[in-house]
Parts: structure tokens; C-alpha cells; sequence
């Protein structure tokens, strides 16, 4: 009798034994179900931001090429707009053709500019002893200037070189309107013994570049 409880009792816990293993193997195959999900979905949502961000990236790339272009378009049609319109007034503007005055190894390319025509000033063999500064000054009177602007020169570091120099209003510096730049201007060179270099600033803007010099103060 005893002898077959003992075998009752043995054959229920190796039932219970199987159940148990295979409600484990159950759990854990949900479980790695379930972390697989997680991880396609975390890979998935990971691409879909890539592919978003790409996305925006080459929106921003293609509206910024747009918006060039755009521009280009608009200085394009202004120029094409500012020189029939030039054509066409009774005053055109011609540009003059250079004449090169020279001091010293200093030089410019006209004796005059009208307002929006930048000052061209070439230096050629400057001595390597000589060193200094350009003043660019407007004459207010016989005995009076306004010092416009300074430029530094050495010949020990350049002795050849080009700049270009625009004249325009300085409304912080008080200067306000065009009556303050047209007339006679002198190029000194100070620190040497090269003579001044004089033009004159005429009372004409160039076309397209009225508002340069609207008054500003």
C-alpha cells in the first residue's frame, strides 16, 4: 500500500516537474519574442529618424540652393534693368578711360570719379627703405582738409600691390550727404618725401548706386 502511494506521489511531482519546464520555456520564449520586438522596433524608429533627418537636410540644402539662385536672379535683372535705364537717360554713364597719374611709385587711374566709382591705387617698385602712410583727404578750403582715411604702406614687407578704394558716407564719422564728398581730394603720403597726388569727386552718382548715398544722418 505504501509502496504505491510513494509511486502516486513520485509520478504527480515529475508532472509537475514537465509543467513547470515547459511553462518556463513558454516565458522565456515570450520573453525573447517580445525583447526581439522591442529591438526591430527601436531599429525601425532609429531609420525612420534617419531617413526624417536626411529628409530635412536636403529640404534645407534645396531651399538655400532656391533662395541663391533667387538672388542671382534678382542682382541680374537689377543690373540688366540699371543699364537701359542708363541707356536710355539723357546723361548716360560712360566710364572714363584711365589716365594713370603718378608720384613717386604711387598711382591712380583717373583725375576724376564720380560718386560710386572706387579710387584704383597702384604701387610699383616702392623702396624697401620706404615706408609710411597714404592719407586720403577732402579739401574743405585753401587751407583746410578732412581727413577721410589712412592706409599703411612698407616697402620692406611689399613693394608692389593694387587697392581699391570706395568713397562713401560715414554718418558715425559725420559725414551725411554727397555735398561732403564731391569736390577736390589729395592723397598724402605721410612719412616720405612723394609728392601729394590730387582728383576731384564730381557730383554724379553712378547708376544703381543711389541708395549708397541716400543722406544718413
Amino acid at each position: 500500500m505504501n509502496k504505491k502511494i510513494i509511486i502516486s506521489i513520485s509520478i504527480l511531482i515529475t508532472i509537475s516537474i514537465i509543467i513547470f519546464s515547459l511553462s518556463q520555456s513558454g516565458i522565456i520564449e515570450e520573453k525573447e519574442l517580445s525583447q526581439n520586438e522591442v529591438i526591430e522596433e527601436k531599429e525601425l524608429s532609429q531609420n525612420e529618424v534617419i531617413e526624417e533627418k536626411e529628409l530635412s537636410q536636403n529640404e534645407v540644402i534645396e531651399e538655400k540652393e532656391l533662395s541663391q539662385n533667387e538672388v542671382i536672379e534678382e542682382k541680374l535683372k537689377r543690373i540688366v534693368e540699371e543699364k537701359m535705364k542708363n541707356d536710355q537717360s539723357t546723361n548716360p554713364y560712360i566710364p572714363k578711360e584711365r589716365e594713370w597719374i603718378k608720384s613717386g611709385p604711387f598711382m591712380i587711374d583717373r583725375s576724376e570719379y564720380l560718386l560710386g566709382e572706387k579710387i584704383f591705387i597702384n604701387m610699383v617698385n616702392l623702396d624697401e627703405n620706404t615706408k609710411g602712410q597714404m592719407v586720403f583727404v577732402k579739401s574743405i578750403n585753401m587751407t583746410h582738409f578732412f581727413e577721410y582715411k589712412k592706409i599703411s604702406f612698407n616697402g620692406a614687407e611689399k613693394t608692389n600691390g593694387n587697392l581699391y578704394l570706395p568713397i562713401h558716407l560715414n554718418g558715425f564719422r559725420g559725414i551725411c550727404t554727397t555735398d561732403q564728398l564731391v569736390g577736390n581730394w589729395g592723397i598724402w603720403f605721410e612719412g616720405t618725401n612723394i609728392q601729394p597726388l590730387y582728383f576731384k569727386i564730381r557730383d554724379q552718382i553712378v547708376p544703381g548706386q543711389e541708395e549708397t548715398y541716400k543722406p544718413e544722418c
